[in-house]
């Protein structure tokens, strides 16, 4: 009856171990998707601030091109 206690307690403290490995190794792959998450949320946030930008920028160049032009027509018409 002793030995049984023993076999039962070695048993659970083997499946208590195992388990945590388990756990570990599930927080391992939770923690590595979210690296992933937020690396690629990193770089579409950095690809869209850049084409952002470089909408702006086209969006100056045009307006200045405007300005020049229409400076142009101002002074060709005195």
């Amino acid at each position: 009856m002793h030995e049984d206690q023993v076999c039962v307690s070695g048993k659970t403290s083997s499946t208590s171990t195992t388990r945590t490995l388990d756990e570990k190794r599930s927080e391992g792959t939770t923690l590595g998707w979210a690296f992933l998450v937020s690396g690629v949320a990193t770089s579409v946030g950095g690809a869209y601030s850049t084409y952002s930008a470089a909408q702006h920028n086209a969006r100056l160049v045009k307006a200045d091109a405007l300005a020049r032009s229409a400076a142009q027509q101002h002074d060709l018409d005195q």
